[in-house]
């Protein structure tokens, strides 16, 4: 199940921002406190949807309740040109079992159903194979490696099957 972040999320984004595995690819969360970066982000996500933009949104296990991860439609500059990426990060128990996969390919279709876009992307960092995987799996295919952020990261795209 996806659902809009709220307040009480804090309490289970501050788990992803207190895990060396979560953040191996995420180096300006590996210092600070884990608690102040998770409220920051859990407040920018609700900050985006008050103000009509997209955002990550909670990802929450259909039978038990469990807290899964974010995953969500984020809107990203690259080389000067607007994208609209879909990103996922999940807390490292629920890794490996599809969860951002199938998360991701939900957006992915919410997105072109709805016309959003005619091209999504997802940026992840060049050494992160198994986000690599996800993309794939949804459909995408390696667009260029580049730096962004001051991070080494493929851009995986993919079209809209309406061109």
């Amino acid at each position: 199940m996806l659902r809009p972040n709220v307040e009480r999320d804090i309490d289970h984004w501050t788990r992803f921002m207190s895990s060396e595995a979560c953040l191996e690819y995420f180096p300006a969360y590996q210092q600070g406190n884990p608690e102040d970066h998770a409220t920051k982000w859990i407040e920018k996500q609700i900050g985006n949807y008050d103000a009509g933009k997209y955002g990550m949104l909670s990802v929450i296990e259909k039978d038990t309740g469990a807290y899964v991860g974010q995953c969500g439609l984020l809107h990203q500059s690259i080389d000067g040109a607007d994208e609209l990426e879909i990103g996922y990060s999940l807390l490292s128990t629920m890794w490996g079992k599809g969860y951002a996969t199938e998360a991701a390919v939900a957006l992915k279709q919410w997105a072109f159903e709805q016309n959003i876009v005619q091209s999504l992307i997802s940026i992840i960092h060049q050494e992160n194979e198994s986000s690599k995987r996800v993309a794939q799996r949804m459909g995408m295919t390696l667009d260029k490696t580049m730096n962004w952020k001051d991070l080494p990261v493929c851009i995986y795209r993919m079209q809209t099957n309406n061109q």
